[in-house]
């Protein structure tokens, strides 16, 4: 008691309050990291509730076709008109075009599966600016769809000087995931940007379609996300083999500045990237996975023995 007989008030040391203050920041980032892995979490369960639809979508033309779609190329005779003549750094693509159908499409498997994907009005319409939910990983929260520039904004390699022709058609959609060219047939095994003539269906995938990647999500280096820019992030009515829509390599990398996105797979993902297998599976395969084994998961027929993963 005080001496006029009043309650004593005592107040707080600093000391008390820098220890309060202190255990609220700590509080405070516990509970940041908890949102953020619980975000997280969520992202990569839409990330592959959307490649079980691109499975759907995939599985679907299948059964129409017999096959499943290329990538496209430039038909005989060049894009026929209306449909936009469109290149990048001098190298012709072709456009989606549902004149044409089955093999002879230009457009590649992003384009050809849109009537699978509640998006025949975008496939029958040519609608190239079309933002495919399905296709966008939510984890990289890239914009979607993104303005051409006519020349890349990133003034460095390897994009320095690339000049996009986008033939009078902007914006145009993106997707976060590519073909396994090894079955949705690219560049790689058709260098002269036709639509090829072998395509590939169940049976020919002898490897065993649980053990055999259909889709996966791409590699990408994070300064190119929103640039509208098409070095290995061509849209979803290009055909060819464009390496925004398929890929081939043993690479198996998360996002960061200057990682070798070219031709690899990789994501945001903390421990690995998500693939659609060709029995419609899908899983996530780890960074630390080796390019031998992810070489095996690609190929439809090499024979060899793949280790579960």
């Amino acid at each position: 008691m005080s001496p006029n007989g009043q309650p004593e008030r005592r107040a707080f040391t600093l000391v008390e309050v820098l220890v309060v203050v202190s255990i609220v920041g700590i509080l405070t980032g516990l509970l940041m990291a908890a949102v953020q892995k619980v975000r997280e979490v969520a992202a990569r369960v839409a990330c592959g509730n959307n490649l079980r639809q691109i499975g759907v979508g995939m599985h679907s033309f299948h059964d129409t076709n017999g096959f499943f779609p290329h990538s496209g190329g430039v038909p005989p005779g060049g894009n026929l008109r209306p449909t936009p003549n469109i290149d990048t750094a001098g190298k012709s693509w072709g456009v989606g075009d549902p004149r044409w159908s089955g093999w002879q499409q230009p457009g590649p498997w992003t384009y050809s599966i849109l009537p699978f994907l509640e998006q025949d009005g975008a496939y029958r319409q040519q609608a190239y600016a079309v933002a495919v939910k399905v296709y966008m990983c939510p984890s990289r929260g890239r914009t979607n769809p993104q303005v051409v520039p006519f020349r890349d904004p990133l003034k460095m390699a390897p994009w320095f000087g690339r000049a996009y022709h986008s033939g009078g058609q902007n914006p145009w959609g993106k997707t976060d995931y590519a073909g396994n060219l090894h079955i949705v047939v690219g560049e790689t095994l058709n260098s002269q940007r036709k639509p090829p003539g072998p395509t590939l269906a169940i049976k020919d995938i002898t490897d065993g379609t649980s053990t055999t990647l259909l889709i996966g999500e791409k590699s990408l280096d994070p300064r190119a996300y929103d640039t509208g820019g098409w070095y290995w992030d061509e849209p979803i009515f290009a055909g060819g083999g464009a390496g925004g829509t398929v890929r081939g390599g043993s690479g198996l990398y998360r996002d960061a500045v200057k990682v070798l996105f070219e031709d690899n797979w990789g994501s945001t993902h903390p421990a690995g990237a998500q693939f659609l297998r060709a029995d419609a599976s899908v899983n996530l395969i780890g960074y630390g996975t080796s390019s031998t084994t992810l070489k095996a998961l690609l190929t439809p027929a090499g024979g060899e023995i793949v280790p579960e993963i």
